[in-house]
Formats: structure tokens, sequence, C-alpha cells
């Protein structure tokens, strides 16, 4: 008897490792073909931009030479960069080129693309990181007690801010924020409007490009209080924005969830009240997920104006610059930037769900 229960728990181990092998060996190829769809995803997108481009009818020689350039002079300028090409030639050139980490070099600022992105983008990123994590806190803690909560006027109130909160313009925001505690309430040490670290206080060492990271890891302490005052009023025009969405979407998921069979399965075996709301939770994170990770990439585009208000000097407010400038090489470097971002997020949210839905962790156990 006893040797048949061993070889039970052998047969039972044996089968949890075969599923866990399998398991991982269908994600590795998952993984891998994404990563194989993803070549033909971003060559796609830089084609499309770089036709639209093309096709505008501003002439970037002219922006460059300015209104009184001269026929010979813009002639010139466009052999320079090549415009003069056939149009199969200059994508064909600009894609070997960005293969190899060429992304040709920005007029406005007579430095290559991929330099300029690698030093703003961390600016953008910290701005980013900081606003979702700060809008998934509140949102998820507000729509977990709100489910509890039976008070109706509550729930309205979270319904028409979700609502309206998802028809505010980020621009205006921050205007009304700005007019509010830098002018109205005069607290320009507490929330200066502009810039990430204050004028005349030289940056820390750096190390990640993000300055507000830096200062702390650094261990510079002026710097580290400035860079967390510049970041107050931006971060919080970001979090006014996002938590409506999140909450709204976290309370619709976890009522849902909590009114599901597995659910009521999880109470019938006698669980503990907090187990099977963790358990709700969990089951909802996938689309509340899901949510984060869109509106991760559309900050990487839509935080531009708040990144132009607050003169932030991110990817976004140079890829407004670039636009105005008919700066072409770096509007196409942006696009490419965004694009292949956009592709590893959602191919990183697809594996973190595949772990954290508690379903196919029960099946996995």
């Amino acid at each position: 008897m006893k040797n048949e229960t061993l070889n039970g728990r052998r047969d039972k181990g044996s089968g949890d490792n075969r599923f866990l092998g399998n398991y991982s060996s269908s994600m590795i190829r998952y993984v891998g073909l994404r990563l194989l769809i993803a070549i033909p995803q971003l060559i796609g997108v830089s084609f499309l931009t770089f036709l639209i481009l093309r096709l505008l009818p501003a002439d970037p020689a002219l922006a460059i030479l300015g209104p009184y350039a001269t026929p010979e002079g813009i002639a010139r300028v466009r052999s320079d960069l090549g415009l003069d090409q056939p149009l199969w030639w200059q994508f064909w050139k600009y894609i070997t080129n960005a293969i190899s980490g060429d992304l040709g070099t920005s007029w406005q600022t007579s430095k290559p693309v991929f330099q300029d992105l690698t030093r703003r983008f961390p600016a953008t990123l910290q701005l980013i990181i900081l606003a979702l994590l700060i809008s998934l806190t509140i949102g998820l803690t507000l729509g977990v007690k709100i489910v509890t909560n039976d008070n109706p006027i509550i729930k309205r109130f979270v319904s028409g801010y979700g609502l309206i909160a998802g028809a505010l313009p980020e621009f205006w925001v921050g205007l009304i924020l700005i007019e509010l505690f830098f002018v109205r309430l005069a607290l320009p040490g507490i929330s200066p409007p502009v810039g990430q670290i204050a004028l005349g206080l030289a940056e820390p060492t750096r190390i990640t490009g993000a300055l507000a990271l830096d200062a702390f890891l650094s261990m510079n302490l002026s710097a580290f209080l400035s860079t967390l005052s510049h970041l107050l009023l931006p971060t919080l025009t970001l979090v006014i924005i996002l938590v409506g969405p999140i909450l709204k979407l976290t309370r619709a998921s976890v009522e849902e969830a909590l009114a599901s069979d597995y659910i009521w399965y999880l109470r019938a075996l006698g669980q503990t009240e907090k187990f099977v709301k963790s358990r709700a939770l969990r089951t909802s994170l996938p689309s509340i997920l899901t949510l984060t990770a869109t509106n991760f990439s559309y900050l990487l585009g839509g935080a531009v104006l708040v990144e132009t208000v607050f003169s932030w000097g991110g990817v976004g407010q140079y890829a407004v610059q670039a636009i105005q400038n008919a700066d072409l090489m770096a509007i196409q470097g942006f696009v490419l930037l965004a694009g292949a971002l956009t592709v590893l997020i959602y191919l990183a949210l697809d594996i973190i769900n595949a772990f954290i839905d508690p379903r196919l962790a029960d099946l996995k156990g």
C-alpha cells in the first residue's frame, strides 16, 4: 500500500513536470513567433510613416534654409538628404541604416537621431511609469473598495468620473494645474511648471538618464528634491486622466468576477472572504493590465502635449519640435521607437497574463 502511494506521488510529480515543461516550451515558441512577427510589423509601420511624410507638402530643404532660400540651395540640400532619389531607394537606405542602428541625423539638433532619442527617452519613461503606477494603485484600491460598498452615490460618482476623465484633454488639465498651484497659490518651490530640475542646479550624475532616479542613486538630496517637485504637476496631470478608466474597469471586472462560477466554487470550498476577493482581483487583472498596456502605448505619443506644456524635454516634445520643423529623420525615428516599444509591451503583457491568471495557476498546481 505504501509503495502504491509513493508510486502515485511519483506519477503525479512526473505529470506536473511534463505539464510545466510543455507549458514552458509552448511559451518560448510563442515568444519567438511574436518576435518574428514584430519584424514585418515594424517594417510596415516604418513604410507607412515614410510614405505619409513624403506626401506632405512641407519641404525639409526649405525648412532648413528658411524662406529666403535660393533654388540652387534647395536643390543642394535635397541632394544631401537624398530627397532627389526614388522613393524605393530612400526607404531601402533608411531601413538598412536603421538595422545597423543609424536612424539618420536630425537637422534641428545636428546630432544623430538615435543619440537624441536615447538621451530624451528616459525622461518620458520616468514620467509615464510613475503616472501609471500611481494610477494603478489608486484605481485598484478604490475599485475593490467600491465593489464592497453599497452606497449608490459613490458608485454614480465613480461612473461619472470615469466618463469625464476620459474626455478631458491632457494639456487643458495641465494648464489648469499650473494656474491653480503656480499662479493662484504661488507655490513655485513646490510645483514649478517647467523643466525637470531647477535652473542653476547642476544635474545629478547620469546613470539611467531619468533625473529623479539618478539623483536618488547618486544620493544627491538637493537634486532629488528638485526633480520630485518638477515631477509633481505633469504626473498629477496624467494621473487625473488615467485613474478614471482604471477605476471604472476595476469595479466592473471585480463585480463580474465575484459573480462567476469560479468564485462561487471557492466559496463552496469554505475559503475565507479575503482569499475570495484576492482571487477575484487576480482574475480581473488581465483586463486591467491590458488597459494599462494600452495607456502606456498611448502615452508614448499622447504625452507630447503634457511634455510641451511643462517643457519636459522628453521624446514627446522632441517629436513635436521635429514635426514643426519638418525634421523627417527625427519623426521617423520617434515612430520606429514607439512601434518597437508597443510590440514589446504587448508581448510582455501576454506573458504576464499567462502567469497571473489564477485559473491557469490552479491548473498548473
